[in-house]
């Protein structure tokens, strides 16, 4: 019973902690023609990304890449090879929750064909709710009160009697009748 009040507590507090965001990670830069520029970043999960064009009547190209393809793209100066995990072209404004097959390091890259140098914002922040945090609470959660209701329910069918048999039933007397026969 102890074991199974230690199990629920820790699992509610996992599922809370599954609730909290990280703090975010940003910067703003300037996006020239025919460079790229971008933030690094180490992703254990989901992400969600907020890249948004301060600049106004501009667009920008964004990318998500994984650590390869990061890499590639700084040594060759060219994404023609990359194969993103996101690609955008034309955008002005963009939030979405970027899916991390594994955890590692990631980069958001921004582009522009513009003559003018542009303005951009990037903030990455964790996605809520974690889901291995929210799992893991959930099963020590429902492992807890299994633990705890269980032997409760299995002392009150102890208690209980058959129709008929004298004893005891939640502490109180249960009486024989009998049927007079006239």
């Amino acid at each position: 019973m102890r074991f199974g009040k230690f199990l629920l507590s820790v699992g509610a507090v996992l599922l809370l902690i599954s609730t909290l965001s990280s703090n975010p990670i940003g910067d703003s830069f300037q996006v020239s023609n025919k460079s790229y520029k971008g933030i690094m970043f180490r992703a254990p999960t989901n992400v969600i990304i907020e890249v948004r064009v301060i600049t106004q009547n501009f667009n920008i190209s964004l990318y998500v890449l994984d650590e390869e393809d990061t890499i590639a793209a700084v040594l060759n100066g060219s994404l023609e090879n990359a194969s993103p995990l996101l690609e955008k072209i034309n955008v002005h404004e963009y939030t979405g929750v970027i899916v991390i097959p594994t955890p590692g390091i990631y980069s958001v890259i921004t582009a522009t064909s513009s003559e003018e140098n542009i303005d951009v914002s990037i903030k990455i922040k964790g996605a809520v709710p974690h889901q291995v945090i929210l799992l893991t609470g959930t099963i020590f959660s429902l492992l807890g009160a299994f633990l705890i209701f269980i032997p409760i329910v299995m002392k009150r069918k102890k208690k209980k009697t058959p129709t008929g048999e004298v004893g005891f039933a939640r502490n109180k007397p249960v009486k024989r009748i009998s049927m007079v026969q006239l």
